[in-house]
């Protein structure tokens, strides 16, 4: 909720909403958070550093662009984060990389398509990173609860070893009304 709370610039924050003067919210009344805010504050809370680049290939189209999301969506997004940065926070060799994690965007029929790239890791990529952890352990990635939260709000996680280390892929909902875009 603090990371949530921080990434909300006042300007993207929706006023207060007297819900019993309303008939009914409308989808401009909820709060919207920038995409690219929840991302580089989860690597920073894990101690990594993080690049975000928005896809330029439509014209007039830049980093300036508003990527927002609903605070339910921002909220999954910051719990699939959190699981995947603090895995690379513990890893002995991926901590000591000295390239920030880099996030490239783009926007497709209202969905944000973000490639997470990660360093190697010390230990080889699970073959089964998203299931279920059936160890009384816990040990494992975690993986299995980040897409579960990413696919309770429309969204979804993939990942997949190449060579550099491995690639995440994201996808979020964007929030509908104003803020909404279509690259």
């Amino acid at each position: 909720q603090k990371l949530l709370q921080a990434t909300q610039a006042p300007e993207l924050q929706a006023p207060d909403v007297d819900v019993a003067s309303k008939d009914c919210v409308t989808a401009t009344d909820v709060p919207k958070t920038d995409v690219r805010t929840v991302l580089r504050n989860a690597a920073e809370l894990a101690g990594l550093s993080m690049e975000v680049e928005l896809d330029d290939a439509v014209p007039g189209v830049g980093l300036q662009s508003a990527l927002l999301v609903s605070d339910a969506v921002a909220q999954a997004l910051e719990r699939a984060l959190d699981n995947i940065f603090s895995n690379i926070a513990r890893d002995p060799v991926a901590r000591h990389t000295a390239q920030p994690l880099r996030c490239l965007c783009a926007v497709h029929q209202g969905m944000l398509q973000g490639q997470l790239h990660t360093p190697a890791l010390s230990t080889p990529w699970p073959r089964r990173a998203f299931e279920p952890l059936k160890s009384p352990t816990g040990s494992g990635m975690g993986l299995y609860q980040a897409r579960r939260s990413l696919r309770d709000v429309g969204g979804d996680l993939q990942a997949h070893a190449v060579q550099e280390g491995v690639q995440f892929g994201l996808t979020v909902p964007l929030a509908s009304g104003p803020g909404r875009q279509e690259i």
